[in-house]
């Protein structure tokens, strides 16, 4: 019941074996542990620098807007200054008309919280009348629509209060698009950590090809190559140095025991040839089945003896 698919070459891939093969090399192989370690270290850095961005945009942020939040109330101060209170209140239902564009929050309360005049219905409840800077949603009297503003309080000599504000980008706003740009960062770490998987792996490979070469040479019985040395002095020259050295051992080694196990082989083999053609005559001379038996087991064993000799020969004509 294994379904077959037949590519376009031609050749046969059986689905089970072929993805249990796929799956078993990305879960242990050195390129996707790479890749995720890679992906780990990206991800990391791309959520700690949006996490510092968004603070440090924040910041600034909330900089600028005292700037507009100021000059506002600054303006406001400033004509309290020269025409008095009803100057004030002029200014603000000037600015407040509903058919101009609400893009400013004005407000003027009594002492005992009594709205004077203005475009909001009550005072800001995280605003206490002294001069600060800070941020709430509000809906102007002409438009329905909640908006975030920017607000600054001041107290005026006369123990009213005055309020202005001004629309400016929301804290929601503003993790909404860090959370954005962490989403496409966190896209580019995978990008990156898969391209630097594969050029990690290339890398990596053409650094042991000659190790490999040196290694499939060894398993076929050559033990003349040697690993090229970079000359670089780092780790791996000291592993390929170490392997080289090994090398230089074993090749001696490996070539006196072809020697010995051949010369052996060979000086043992004539005589016991020579042995056993003797008990073969000495089996067709006896007329006792009991002597007979006896030979034709002794004559056994000399086989598998000339038989192991001979498998020691190959071996050694292998090294």
């Amino acid at each position: 019941g294994r379904t077959r698919c037949r590519l376009s070459s031609g050749a046969t891939l059986i689905d089970g074996a072929f993805w249990k093969a796929i799956i078993k090399r990305v879960k242990y192989g050195l390129s996707f542990r790479s890749m995720l370690l890679l992906f780990a270290v990206f991800g990391i850095f791309s959520a700690f620098l949006g996490w510092y961005s968004q603070q440090i945009v924040w910041d600034i942020v909330r900089a600028e807007h005292a700037k507009p939040v100021k000059r506002l109330q600054n303006g406001a101060l400033s004509i309290y200054r020269s025409n008095g209170r009803d100057g004030l209140i002029s200014f603000i239902r000037e600015r407040t008309e509903p058919r101009k564009s609400q893009d400013t929050a004005l407000l003027l309360a009594a002492p005992d919280g009594r709205i004077i005049a203005g475009n909001l219905s009550k005072w800001p409840s995280n605003l206490d009348g002294n001069e600060q800077l800070s941020f709430g949603y509000v809906t102007v009297l002409t438009d329905p629509q909640k908006r975030y503003m920017a607000f600054s309080a001041a107290e005026l000599t006369d123990g009213s209060r005055l309020l202005t504000g001004v629309p400016v980008l929301s804290h929601e706003e503003l993790t909404s698009l860090h959370t954005h740009v962490l989403l496409v960062s966190l896209v580019v770490a995978a990008f990156l950590a898969i391209a630097s998987g594969f050029m990690l792996r290339l890398l990596t490979e053409s650094y042991f090809a000659d190790f490999k070469r040196v290694v499939s040479k060894g398993a076929q019985g050559d033990f003349h190559e040697r690993i090229q040395l970079s000359g670089s002095g780092e780790w791996l020259d000291g592993l390929f140095s170490m392997m080289n050295r090994s090398l230089d051992r074993i090749e001696p080694m490996v070539a006196e025991m072809r020697i010995v196990t051949t010369g052996v082989a060979h000086d043992v083999r004539s005589p016991i040839s020579r042995i056993r053609f003797a008990i073969e005559r000495a089996m067709l001379d006896t007329q006792e089945k009991q002597t007979a038996q006896s030979l034709e087991l002794t004559l056994d064993d000399i086989d598998q003896l000339l038989s192991m000799l001979s498998i020691s020969m190959e071996i050694a004509l292998s090294l």
